[in-house]
C-alpha cells in the first residue's frame, strides 16, 4: 500500500439517521416551547410591572391630589382671601374639580405638572392677600388718625364708609362739620392720595395772573390742614406731605399765607407711616 492518502465513504444505516433526524426536531420542538414560555413570561412581567406603576401613579396623584384639596379648603374658608382674591378662588377650585376628573379616567400623564401650578397659583392667593390687606391696614390707621385729629380741632366726624357700597377698591369717605357750619370732607383711597373737599371757608384770587388762569387762596383752609397734618404726624406718625392742587400759585405770597381753592375744591397729598 503507498503513502499516500486513503478515502472511504462513511454512511449511516437509513434507520440510525431516520433516529438522529427525529431526535433533532424533538429538541428543536422543546426549545421552541421554552422560547414562548420566557416571551409569555416576559410579557406578564411587563404586564404587572406596567399596571404595578399606573397603581403606584394614581396612588400618587390621589395623594397629591387630597393634599391639594386640604390646602384649599383652608385657603377657601378663609375671610380676608376671599374679600380680596375671590374670583381668584372660584377659579382655583375649577381647576381642582377637573383634576379630580383626570384621575377618574386615568389621564395621569400631565398631572403632576398640572398639581405644581395650582400650588403656585394658591402661593400667589396668598401673597396677593397679605400686600392687599397690609394696604388695607394702612388706609385704616390713616383714615383713623386723620379723624381723631378732626376730633382735636372741634370737628364732628361721622362714621366712614366706602364711597361705593362692598367695593373695597372705593375710597373711604370721611365727613366732618364743625359747629359754625364749615365741613370738609376726606376721601382716603387705597394708594394713600388723601383728598380733601371744603366748604365754609372764604377764599379770594390772586391778582396777579399765572399763565391764562388767576390763582386762588383760602388761607384759612389750607392753614387748617396743615394743622391737621401737623398732629397726625406728631401723635399717629403719619406724614400727609405737601398740599397741592389745580392752579395752586408756585410759591407763597407769605411765610404765613396759604393757598387752597374753596367750596368742593380738592387738594391732594400722600399719606404714609414714618
Amino acid at each position: 500500500m503507498s503513502s499516500s492518502p486513503k478515502y472511504s465513504q462513511a454512511r449511516l444505516e437509513a434507520q440510525r439517521a431516520l433516529a438522529l433526524a427525529t431526535e433533532r426536531s424533538r429538541l428543536a420542538a422543546e426549545e421552541e416551547k421554552k422560547r414562548k414560555i420566557r416571551e409569555q413570561e416576559e410579557r406578564l412581567r411587563l404586564k404587572q410591572a406596567e399596571i404595578a406603576a399606573r397603581t403606584k401613579a394614581q396612588a400618587e396623584a390621589e395623594q397629591s391630589l387630597i393634599n391639594l384639596k386640604a390646602r384649599f379648603c383652608g385657603i377657601e374658608s378663609d375671610n380676608l382671601i376671599n374679600l380680596w382674591a375671590g374670583p381668584e378662588v372660584l377659579a382655583v377650585k375649577t381647576q381642582i374639580e377637573e383634576l379630580a376628573s383626570m384621575i377618574k379616567s386615568q389621564a395621569l400623564d400631565t398631572l403632576p405638572t398640572k398639581i405644581d401650578r395650582i400650588n403656585l397659583e394658591c402661593d400667589s392667593l396668598l401673597s396677593k392677600t397679605q400686600e392687599r390687606q397690609l394696604l388695607e391696614d394702612s388706609r385704616s390707621y390713616i383714615q383713623t388718625s386723620i379723624a381723631a385729629g378732626l376730633l382735636t380741632m372741634g370737628f364732628q366726624v361721622g362714621a366712614p364708609y366706602l364711597e361705593k357700597c362692598q367695593d373695597y377698591s372705593s375710597d373711604v369717605i370721611l365727613k366732618a362739620v364743625r359747629p359754625d357750619g364749615r365741613s370738609m370732607q376726606v376721601q382716603v383711597p387705597v394708594d394713600g392720595l388723601v383728598s380733601y373737599s371744603v366748604n365754609g371757608y372764604p377764599f379770594r384770587p390772586i391778582m396777579e395772573n399765572h399763565g391764562s388762569a388767576k390763582l386762588k387762596t383760602c388761607d384759612e383752609a389750607q392753614n387748617m390742614i396743615e394743622n391737621l397734618h401737623k398732629a397726625v404726624k406728631e401723635q399717629f406718625g403719619v406724614d400727609m406731605g405737601e398740599i397741592k392742587w389745580e392752579g395752586k400759585p408756585p410759591m407763597r405770597i407769605s411765610e404765613n399765607q396759604a393757598k387752597l381753592p374753596y367750596q368742593d375744591a380738592v387738594t391732594r397729598q400722600h399719606g404714609r407711616l414714618k
